[in-house]
């Protein structure tokens, strides 16, 4: 359920978007390490060279020129370190302490296969 922008505009809701990035960014290098050791674990993103598709290079010392160039990479990189954050922070963390955020924790804004690598327990 994607909620376009002109939705969001409840405080408690603009306050979990906030809570989120700050919790992206204080994370960032772990969040960044987390998803390239799950995309490079996956035969097939070798095989098909879909690296891209979740915004990661298999050299990620050029990642940084690739952001400012290319805005789609930019975003898949956004949505699949959000995923991870959510997934491997957020989502543990509020279960921990039993509370529910507006719209959840759920990741439902990337595509199946993309799923599958981040959040899926399947070694490709």
């Amino acid at each position: 359920s994607m909620s376009s922008w002109s939705d969001v505009s409840r405080p408690e809701e603009e306050q979990t978007i906030a809570g989120r990035v700050v919790g992206v960014v204080m994370r960032f290098d772990d969040l960044e390490e987390t998803l390239y050791k799950k995309v490079s674990g996956v035969g097939w993103v070798k095989k098909y060279d879909e690296w891209v598709s979740f915004g990661v290079l298999s050299e990620e010392n050029e990642v940084d020129s690739r952001i400012q160039q290319d805005p789609l990479f930019a975003m898949s990189r956004a949505e699949c370190l959000l995923a991870v954050f959510l997934h491997t922070i957020e989502a543990p963390r509020l279960k921990e302490i039993d509370v529910v955020l507006p719209g959840g924790s759920n990741v439902d804004f990337i595509d199946s296969d993309r799923f599958e690598v981040i959040i899926g327990d399947s070694d490709g």
